[in-house]
């Protein structure tokens, strides 16, 4: 059964998010914040970017006040695993950094205290560790997905270079062609494979956009077609 990267990455958020506000570290954030880490664990995309700030006094929000601040993103991995059955796997990591206020000026007992709050939120980064360890592996395209999104590139890739062909120097093939009208063949020595294609390409003002689309017809043997479509 294919894993669905967003509910993987939904179920670990909403563990993580659990966590937090059971953690002790709660009591050196904003009621705001206590109440906005709540929503996102009832929310339908708990996975979403997060940054919470610890400060000496929660009521007071100041720069001052901050004593650190914690932050935690998902990143996709670039790449992607394909197993023997063709199967297409891809990664999804979780990143965390964490930043100290400013102590300058700070009395002893401030100090102290940051220190205190620091050793919290320490001792929560290694409970979210504890969650997850690593990136997670998700299957996000089966075998026939994968055949047809290969196939859908390698067709986009051949309009790509239709385009660029018509569009480059060869524009007396598509000048003057009508609407649904009469196709005109056209030479090339684009390594093409036979089949149809279709490209467009938005001309005219922002207030009065014109898109043009067009047809290729490209057979195994015979001369290739084009044709404007709209």
């Amino acid at each position: 059964m294919k894993s669905d990267p967003k509910e993987s990455k939904r179920i670990i958020s909403r563990l993580i998010l659990q966590k937090i506000i059971s953690s002790e570290a709660t009591k050196y954030m904003t009621k705001e914040m206590c109440q906005k880490l709540n929503n996102d664990f009832l929310s339908s995309d708990p996975e979403k970017n997060k940054k919470f700030c610890l400060y000496l006094d929660p009521s007071i929000n100041s720069y001052n006040n901050e004593t650190c601040s914690f932050d935690i993103r998902w990143y996709d991995r670039d790449g992607e695993v394909v197993d023997p059955e063709g199967n297409v796997w891809t990664s999804h990591e979780l990143k965390m950094s964490a930043n100290i206020g400013g102590t300058w000026g700070a009395s002893v007992e401030g100090f102290l205290q940051r220190i205190e709050i620091m050793n919290c939120l320490s001792r929560l980064i290694e409970e979210v560790n504890s969650v997850l360890k690593g990136p997670i592996q998700v299957l996000s395209l089966d075998n026939n997905e994968r055949i047809s999104r290969d196939e859908k590139r390698i067709y986009e890739k051949y309009c790509q270079e239709l385009y660029e062909f018509f569009y480059s120097c060869n524009r007396q093939y598509i000048r003057g062609l009508r609407v649904m009208g009469s196709s005109r063949p056209f030479d090339h020595t684009l390594k093409v494979p036979a089949g149809r294609y279709e490209f467009q390409r938005e001309e005219g003002t922002r207030r009065n956009p014109i898109v043009k689309k067009y047809v290729v017809d490209i057979p195994r043997a015979g001369t290739s077609r084009v044709r404007r479509i709209s």
